[in-house]
């Protein structure tokens, strides 16, 4: 992108985000106005100084009054901070002319016409005036204008004025009350300084912006970390389970071969409880075993006996067995003939006693 180019697109970015504060600034002094709509504080003169006029017009017994270090006492001097201020003024100290009929096309020039006649109008020098206009048309069906001058001497409310404008109010006004007949008239003297309130919000929002900014980079920042850190466990925890697994694989295997076995014995105990049972009733009493070997559906006894011929007849009689077959030869002792004598278990049988 050409440099001209750039230029130009930080040049615009900078008017946005400048409109974009001045819009907030004023949402704020909007806000704050509405917020802290406060009614003003009315000074009434009373000897040489000034007391407070509360509502229902009942006046203070307080007198505020201007000396070397400023408006004393200073305790009610500090309730005037912040606030609009109207002074109270004598119907002598303000003058009130009427200009007109004027033309209607003659409005954007009405403060220039009264400029050139305030000397006339008033006992005072024009550079020491404080001057209010109002312009009304003369009548519902008339557009003519007629125009009000209201006007006071500076230098006449200077101490006072001074003193009060120390204080940091909002606005400070001239009043003269109602009067006659005519309405009440407030001459401005001075306000707060607009410029220097809106520079003053517009420095908070940027920080205040700034530091939200930071703040949201910070936590995306720890965010991202916390869930690189988050995935580095899982992975570990991974890791460690997979080696858990492979460590007790062969002690699975064997627990799965434990239950086959056990699974086994499960369907022949049964069959050799009833071998057993069987073989208990027909073996014939002068028969003595000495090994008994019982699985996989067959029966191998070993023993000595007096006589083979009774102990293979009872065997075949007993219903419980078959396939009588001597496994080994038959050995001739004292006590008898030693046998080898292997069956099959038959799982329908039972004992013949």
């Amino acid at each position: 992108m050409p440099r001209r180019a750039e230029g130009t697109m930080v040049t615009s970015l900078s008017e946005a985000w400048r409109w974009w504060i001045d819009g907030l600034v004023d949402a704020v002094l909007l806000v704050e106005a509405r917020v802290r709509r406060v009614r003003p504080v009315r000074l009434a003169p009373r000897g040489d100084g000034h007391v407070v006029v509360h509502r229902g017009g009942r006046r203070g017994r307080r007198v505020l009054r201007v000396g070397a270090e400023g408006l004393a006492p200073a305790r009610l001097a500090r309730t005037l901070k912040g606030r609009a201020i109207e002074v109270e003024v004598g119907a002598d100290e303000v003058v009130v002319r009427r200009l007109g009929p004027l033309p209607p096309e003659s409005r954007p020039y009405v403060d220039g016409i009264v400029a050139h006649q305030l000397e006339r109008m008033t006992p005072w020098l024009a550079a020491d005036l404080i001057v209010r206009n109002r312009i009304e048309p003369v009548g519902p069906d008339d557009p003519r204008l007629t125009v009000t001058v209201a006007a006071a001497s500076r230098a006449m409310q200077a101490r006072l004025c001074g003193a009060l404008d120390a204080l940091g109010p909002k606005e400070i006004r001239l009043v003269r009350p109602a009067s006659g007949g005519e309405a009440e008239i407030a001459l401005p003297v001075a306000a707060a300084d607009l410029a220097a309130e809106r520079a003053r919000i517009g420095r908070t929002l940027r920080f205040g912006l700034a530091g939200l900014a930071l703040a949201a980079a910070i936590g995306a920042w720890s965010w991202s970390t916390a869930i690189g850190d988050l995935d580095g466990e899982t992975a570990e925890l991974e890791e460690r389970l997979e080696g858990y697994q492979r460590r007790l694989a062969p002690a699975r295997d064997a627990a799965a071969s434990d239950r086959e076995r056990i699974a086994a014995l499960s369907r022949e105990t049964p069959m050799a409880v009833i071998a057993l049972d069987t073989l208990s009733a027909a073996l014939p009493d002068e028969a003595h075993l000495s090994q008994l070997q019982i699985g996989r559906g067959r029966l191998r006894m070993t023993g000595v006996t007096r006589d083979i011929a009774a102990l293979t007849t009872a065997m075949e009689g007993a219903g419980g067995f078959a396939e009588p077959v001597f496994s080994a030869p038959t050995v001739r002792l004292a006590q008898g003939d030693r046998f080898t004598l292997d069956l099959r278990v038959a799982t329908g049988g039972g004992a013949k006693r």
